[in-house]
Parts: C-alpha cells; sequence; structure tokens
C-alpha cells in the first residue's frame, strides 16, 4: 500500500510539472540571493535585549542556485550569525543544499516549492563544547519576482527541524521563518 501511495505522488509531481510548464524553452542560468531578514535580525536582536547592553548580533544569509532542467535547480545556502551576548562571542554558522520545483514557471520566476537539507553548529566562546549541532530539515516556499535585466524579489515562509547533538533521538521544529531576497540571476 505504501508503494503504491509513493508511486503514485511521485507520478502527479510529474503530471503536475508538465501541466503547469509553459512552452519555451529553459536557459541555463544561475541565481545568487542574499537574505535580508537575517540581517535586519539581528538588528532587532541587538536593540531589544532588556538590560544587556552587550548583545550585538550580525547575520546575513547567501544562496546559490542553478537550473538543472525546465522547472527543477539545486542551490546551496550559507548562513551566518555573528556577534556577543552577555559579553561572549557567540557564531551561529549553517549550510545546507536545497532543491526547488517550480511548479508555474519553466525559468525561475513565480512559485516555488523549496526542501533543504544541512547541518549547523552553534558556538558561544568559554564553553567546551558546541551549544549546538545538527542536521536540519527545512521546507519552503515563496515566490521569485523578476524586477529588471534579471534582478528579483524574492518573499518566503518556510518550516525548520533540527536534529542535535542534545537531542539525538528525534528533530525538534526550529519553527516558522520568513525571508525576504533579494538577488540576480545570470
Amino acid at each position: 500500500m505504501k508503494k503504491k501511495m509513493v508511486v503514485t505522488a511521485v507520478c502527479l509531481f510529474g503530471l503536475s510539472s508538465g501541466l503547469f510548464a509553459q512552452s519555451e524553452q529553459a536557459s541555463v542560468w544561475n541565481a545568487i540571493t542574499i537574505d535580508a531578514v537575517p540581517l535586519v535580525q539581528g538588528f532587532i536582536a541587538g536593540e531589544n535585549v532588556e538590560g544587556d547592553a552587550d548583545t550585538k548580533i550580525f547575520g546575513i544569509a547567501a544562496s546559490y542556485e542553478r537550473l538543472l532542467v525546465s522547472g527543477y535547480s539545486i542551490g546551496i545556502r550559507l548562513d551566518l550569525y555573528t556577534g556577543e551576548v552577555s559579553g561572549a562571542d557567540v557564531t551561529y554558522f549553517g549550510m545546507d543544499a536545497h532543491g526547488r520545483w517550480y511548479p508555474l514557471s519553466t525559468n525561475h520566476e513565480k512559485l516555488y516549492l523549496d526542501v533543504g537539507i544541512g547541518f549547523s553548529n552553534l558556538d558561544q566562546e568559554g564553553s567546551d563544547d558546541p551549544v549546538f549541532t545538527g542536521l536540519t530539515f527545512a521546507l519552503k516556499t515563496g515566490w521569485r519576482q523578476v524586477i529588471a535585466d534579471g534582478f528579483f524579489l524574492e518573499p518566503s515562509l518556510g518550516y525548520v527541524l533540527a536534529k542535535s547533538n542534545q537531542n539525538s533521538m528525534s528533530f525538534s521544529p526550529i519553527g516558522w521563518q520568513l525571508g525576504f531576497g533579494l538577488g540576480f540571476v545570470f
């Protein structure tokens, strides 16, 4: 029964991508995106910690994506947060590989569905072991809108799960994450 469900899901996925695909041929392209949300989160965190004037956080997230075939792409995303919390240096680094499906377009525009799996690490000065090290799994949907000569805006919403060295038996939800990417296609 499970095998039939999996085969049916794969067939529907393939059929739907063919139904929504446009007749134009996809050209080979690469895209680089910078997500503005981590930077804003860092500024807000640095200003809103009560009674702690020593909190300073800088965050950046960048991704690279390459179209494989019409409507499907793969990519890599890097997240880096660095700063100081209560006088201790804190560094977060995350990297994930992801695949995207654009059901309404053969290129790199419009609605997309994204699945990613990766690794993340959070270190704090003065700690012998990392605060968090582990796998991450993310599901994301968004909309890429080209605004001019290959430049685009990309609002998104994703849900992230993590499996760390501290909870080795199960995945824990990191939760919903908003994104607002700015990027270009080349």
